[in-house]
């Protein structure tokens, strides 16, 4: 014992000078001098009271996440309103579904049917596009050119066009928008037909036409379906630039007009041939007082000669 409290006197410094003269005369000395040497170039870990203090603190502050009954309700009612509206919505119809499109190109016709199976179908160079979105419960076609309608009973059906707006119900009509001209004609049932603040309503085997917006005289060609059906094309009070143009679209054939300005005051009304091309340019020809010229483009109506 005696000397382990001479070691630890000697490496705390409490000796006294005799004691310290008899410690390093001792046997044992040298091996505790080179110990203290070497020790005094180890380090010990630095030590933050403060920083395991706040440790500690943290790991207390860390409890178990306890969601409350009532916030539990609250996230399952959200959850289920959610999924009903989205069950909803896919239930519901899509507003951005596509348009129908239908086309005849000139010197051709075509026949489509809507989703309540009324039949449509168009004469040349016409187009008409619906939805078929709720089509039931909203009969709505818009037209570009002239069509004949089988229209199935049902819910108000409507023909829109630039010139004007015809309502069945379950009927046969035809309608002609081009350029400024309006015509409609009923075969069957009864139609109003509306073209700026004109509105009339005609039955089987009546016509209405309308001109730049205004009523001009037309009469019903007796027959149980549109004429152009049966390639012929019917005409009301019209003029040269209108005959020409229906020419065209019916033969897909150019038609040039040249020096007609004294047929300005002419109209036709009646009907050509829409397969005979020789037979209708003879009739323009003697309606209108032109002449007929073929070339290899097409052919040129002149009045200059």
């Amino acid at each position: 014992m005696k000397k382990e409290h001479d070691l630890a006197k000697w490496l705390a410094g409490d000796m006294t000078a005799e004691e310290r003269v008899d410690f390093e005369k001792s046997p044992e000395f040298s091996s505790y001098d080179k110990i203290a040497r070497a020790s005094q170039f180890l380090e010990a870990p630095g030590f933050d009271a403060d920083k395991m203090y706040q440790g500690i603190i943290s790991r207390e502050k860390i409890q178990p996440r306890v969601i409350p009954l009532y916030r539990k309700n609250l996230l399952l009612k959200i959850a289920a309103v959610l999924v009903i509206g989205l069950g909803i919505w896919f239930s519901l119809p899509q507003t951005d579904q596509p348009r129908h499109q239908e086309l005849a190109a000139a010197g051709k016709t075509s026949v489509f049917s809507l989703p309540d199976h009324s039949e449509v179908t168009l004469n040349a160079d016409s187009e008409a596009d619906y939805s078929s979105n709720d089509w039931d419960d909203n009969r709505k076609i818009n037209l570009r050119g002239e069509a004949f309608f089988k229209v199935a009973k049902g819910k108000t059906f409507d023909v829109l066009t630039d010139c004007g707006k015809v309502t069945v119900v379950g009927t046969q009509f035809n309608v002609k928008s081009r350029g400024q001209r309006f015509e409609v004609t009923c075969f069957e049932g009864k139609v109003r037909v509306q073209c700026g603040k004109n509105t009339t309503f005609i039955t089987k085997g009546q016509k209405v036409a309308f001109e730049n917006g205004q009523p001009i005289p037309s009469q019903f060609m007796a027959s149980d379906r549109p004429s152009w059906m049966d390639r012929q094309m019917e005409f009301t009070s019209e003029n040269l630039q209108g005959v020409v143009a229906e020419m065209k679209r019916q033969y897909n054939v150019e038609i040039e007009v040249t020096g007609a300005d004294k047929t300005k005051n002419l109209a036709f009304t009646g009907v050509m041939p829409a397969d005979k091309l020789e037979v209708a340019l003879e009739i323009v020809s003697r309606t209108f007082g032109i002449h007929v010229k073929k070339t290899e483009s097409g052919i040129i109506l002149s009045g200059n000669e």
